[in-house]
């Protein structure tokens, strides 16, 4: 019986886990030197910001309850959007070098992933979106745990 209840407490972890990681992820395509909206959308107590993925310190733009500020030039939140809980970025002159990842924080807490690709007169743009390695990672992990569980949640049956 104690093994049991050691399952379910393992349960009740990757639940909780998952729950607290959870982030939306999306595609947006646009052509080169037009304007991008990443949408995401969600409610932020304190501040929500828009960085690079895997670069928490390159901020793209940033609002809290009183204002939003553009930290790098092209990059915009609306602050009466992000009060109704739309968190969303526009990029006003998408770029080549744009094409990558980026993510929408709300305090610590990921709230969207979106990757942007670039479409048109642009070497290499017909390749798909990569996705990073942890998403794989974290998609075995949570497989690995699972598959555990119903294991050893069957032998408690």
């Amino acid at each position: 019986m104690q093994s049991c209840s050691s399952a379910l407490c393992i349960l009740i972890l990757i639940s909780t886990f998952t729950t607290l990681s959870e982030s939306c992820f999306t595609s947006v395509k646009v052509k080169l030197h037009d304007s991008a909206v990443l949408p995401c959308y969600g409610r932020c107590s304190v501040w929500g910001r828009w960085t690079a993925l895997g670069n928490p310190d390159d901020v793209l733009a940033e609002c809290d309850q009183t204002s939003c500020r553009s930290v790098k030039e092209g990059n915009q939140m609306i602050h009466d959007q992000y009060l109704k809980g739309n968190l969303s970025l526009t990029i006003s002159d998408a770029v080549f070098s744009q094409r990558t990842w980026y993510t929408c924080k709300c305090e610590s807490h990921n709230i969207c992933d979106v990757s942007v690709q670039t479409e048109h007169g642009d070497p290499g743009t017909d390749k798909g979106a990569t996705v990073p390695v942890w998403v794989f990672a974290l998609a075995v992990a949570v497989i690995v745990v699972l598959v555990v569980v119903i294991v050893w949640m069957k032998k408690c049956g």
